[in-house]
């Protein structure tokens, strides 16, 4: 676009007092010379900020480490099961299964912790939480998760 049709005769007579009357001048006259650019312009914004938005809550939800519940382990489990009707045993042994599973992991990052703080003294709480959060940071980290899933929320409806 050339500066011929932006800064018309208009524009170039108008007293330069609000650099911002200037600027909206500027934009009508831009707007009104293409409406489709900024037709595809404004598209391209609001696409933008609906994935940042969801590049952010998404982010979010892994940096305050949400750590999966027993039961909605179990549900996930139930979903995959092919057909309409589950077994109650199919179910127990799901839960059993999953339970077995979170209490190993528990043991083993309470293991590694007890090994860290062996001895005795005391420790300043920041060097406390360094440790547990070491011990514990590999169910954290997205790379370490097997089963981390990105959603995509458009304003409410997944």
């Amino acid at each position: 676009m050339s500066s011929s049709t932006v800064f018309t005769k208009s524009v170039l007579k108008t007293k330069k007092q609000s650099k911002l009357k200037l600027l909206l001048l500027v934009l009508g006259r831009i707007i009104k010379n293409n409406p489709l650019l900024f037709f595809f312009c404004s598209l391209l914004a609001v696409i933008v900020a609906v994935i940042n938005f969801n590049i952010g809550t998404n982010l979010k939800n892994v940096m305050l480490g949400k750590e999966k519940t027993l039961s909605e382990q179990i549900v996930k489990e139930v979903e995959k099961e092919k057909g309409e009707k589950i077994e109650r045993k199919r179910i127990r042994k799901i839960l059993n299964d999953k339970a077995d599973e979170t209490e190993k992991k528990q043991r083993e990052v309470k293991e590694k912790i007890e090994e860290k703080i062996k001895g005795e003294g005391s420790l300043t709480k920041k060097e406390a939480k360094k440790i547990i959060e070491d011990a514990s940071v590999s169910g954290r980290k997205v790379i370490d998760q097997k089963d981390f899933e990105f959603e995509f929320n458009f304003f409410g409806a997944r």
